[in-house]
């Protein structure tokens, strides 16, 4: 299977207070403290931490230092392929860790501890005490706290809590995986809605136009037959008012003018003829609530 590469962490997978109530009722039941931290050591679960460390190692500075580096000595151990690994820290104590991998990747640890693998030495943790000026009597009444448990059954307990907060990871990896899934293909429903929506609107003008340019050859086909109609006979009348006026006399005053105005009427008529056999694009104009006529004067190049 191929490496998922989603970018991810064990508190982006997982509800932390979740796995915090499960860890605590573990740790009832069987008596080992888990803790969970991730790759770069934040604690993001603990549970049981025992007396001697939370109120002795740890507060004194020589042995907040031995801490320090026994968890760094356990952390060197650890890894993705590893598996377990445990370490008897300089403090005297032992810690057992495992890797929690989810889609093959080493994104927290589990660890298990304080605890004791074999009954403590008291003398060890008595001249300890003297070391570091802890009280004696509440020190090795925090060191006799301190569970003695056996390998195998903290072999076991780990085995679970790994494969449980492993489950659960892997859960919410796919619960991740199908969010970022559903947020793809909306994006593609999306993208491909508005491309429809512009391939209806780009079939929408293509259809508008081919029905104005329908529109556009029928008035073409009709103004140039008026225009082949009208042209003829507007000639023949044009020649003849130039020849009535021309046979005209001086006295003949009324007949003049009305041959200038059939001459002016002649002109207008060719104008509209000229204007008719031009045009060129569909241009209508509104003629009354109901009607549209062409625009002479839009639809010619005039």
């Amino acid at each position: 299977m191929q490496p998922r590469t989603m970018e991810y962490s064990f508190g982006d997978l997982v509800d932390l207070d979740k796995i915090q109530g499960l860890a605590e009722s573990f740790y009832r039941l069987t008596g080992i403290p888990p803790s969970i931290t991730d790759v770069e050591g934040n604690v993001l679960v603990k549970v049981g931490w025992q007396r001697i460390c939370t109120e002795f190692h740890r507060k004194h500075p020589q042995t907040l230092e031995r801490c320090v580096q026994s968890d760094t000595e356990l952390a060197k151990q650890l890894n993705g392929k590893t598996g377990y690994a445990s370490y008897k820290c300089l403090n005297g104590l032992v810690d057992m860790a495992a890797p929690i991998i989810i889609g093959e990747r080493h994104v927290a640890n589990l660890f298990a501890g304080q605890f004791f693998l074999d009954p403590p030495d008291r003398e060890f943790f008595r001249k300890q005490a003297a070391t570091f000026g802890f009280d004696e009597t509440e020190y090795l009444q925090a060191v006799d706290r301190v569970p003695v448990l056996s390998r195998e059954r903290l072999e076991l307990g780990m085995n679970f809590l790994t494969a449980l907060a492993s489950l659960l990871g892997e859960m919410g990896l796919n619960q991740k995986e199908l969010s970022e899934l559903n947020l793809h293909l909306e994006a593609k429903v999306r993208e491909r809605t508005l491309r429809l929506e512009h391939e209806m609107e780009e079939r929408k003008k293509a259809e508008a136009e081919k029905i104005r340019a329908g529109k556009l050859q029928g008035v073409l086909e009709m103004a140039g037959a008026a225009a082949h109609e009208f042209s003829q006979p507007l000639q023949t009348l044009s020649f003849d008012v130039d020849f009535l006026q021309g046979q005209l006399g001086d006295n003949d005053k009324e007949v003049g003018e009305a041959l200038q105005s059939m001459r002016d009427n002649v002109t207008a008529l060719s104008r509209l003829i000229n204007k008719v056999q031009n045009i060129t694009t569909y241009e209508v104009a509104e003629y009354s609530d109901d009607l549209q006529i062409i625009d002479l004067d839009k639809a010619s190049q005039n």
